[in-house]
């Protein structure tokens, strides 16, 4: 599939996205952290990477506050050149920088860098899903690059129900996550 017509996809599933009024988005992105919060507890995952919304996507800030407030280890990506790492985050409120592009990251003068093969879950944002669990990013390939990083870990995508198609165009390297959280199901 050309570029192109996954920059349209990519365009309408944002689109749909940013249609979601602010009120429903989180109230839809506290049904999605509070079933995430329950396969963390269930799953007794303790070395989870989080990622910190940007713009409409679904909000994670208030179910990150929480595990910090526990004995897991919360790791947050960082984008250095063309590729994420993981740092552990201890504060949410004074260990984030503002990066170029507008994602919020850690501070890697003060947060430690982590081990990817230590992780034991991996949220994954993204413009859309499908029903087989693909994704379409934001172009840039982050993801796709980190994930082979640790193999390990149970990948978690986090999507408003409007951000799911029933199929996407894939590539023969593109990978699904093991499972997408909506408002409305578990894919």
């Amino acid at each position: 599939m050309s570029s192109t017509a996954k920059d349209r996809i990519r365009c309408e599933l944002l689109n749909r996205r940013d249609r979601i009024p602010l009120d429903l988005r989180r109230q839809s992105s506290r049904k999605i952290c509070l079933s995430l919060e329950k396969l963390i507890e269930e799953r007794r995952f303790s070395r989870s990477l989080f990622y910190l919304n940007m713009r409409s996507e679904v909000e994670t800030d208030w179910l990150v506050a929480r595990q910090l407030a526990t004995t897991c280890l919360v790791a947050i990506p960082r984008v250095e050149g063309k590729e994420i790492y993981p740092y552990q985050l201890t504060n949410l409120q004074t260990e984030i920088n503002q990066h170029k592009w507008g994602m919020r990251e850690p501070n890697p003068t003060i947060c430690s860098p982590i081990d990817p093969e230590s992780l034991d879950l991996v949220l994954v944002p993204g413009c859309g899903f499908d029903s087989r669990r693909y994704r379409i990013g934001y172009g840039g390939g982050f993801y796709d690059r980190f994930l082979q990083t640790c193999p390990q870990a149970l990948t978690v995508g986090l999507a408003f129900d409007a951000q799911i198609v029933d199929q996407l165009p894939t590539q023969p390297w593109d990978h699904p996550v093991d499972l997408v959280l909506t408002e409305q199901r578990i894919i």
